[in-house]
């Protein structure tokens, strides 16, 4: 499911949030970031944060001339 978001949506950011503290490397070549539920929830927010933030840097000039918005809702 996971491999088809990201074909139909690459820009849109996945993390891996999960009660284990490791997961095997082959789960993690498919998320942008991997948060343990034993982390505080600020680091999770904070990683969510540099993602979007990722995201709004490489955004097609075009989004960024028209405030991106459509281009983040879709």
């Amino acid at each position: 499911m996971l491999l088809r978001l990201k074909a139909r949506k690459p820009d849109v950011p996945v993390v891996l949030l999960s009660a284990d503290d490791s997961v095997p490397q082959s789960k993690l070549k498919t998320v942008d970031a991997f948060v343990s539920k034993s982390e505080p929830i600020t680091t999770f927010l904070e990683i969510v944060d540099h993602l979007l933030s990722l995201r709004f840097l490489f955004q097609p000039l075009g989004d960024l001339e028209t405030g991106g918005v459509e281009g983040r809702h879709k």
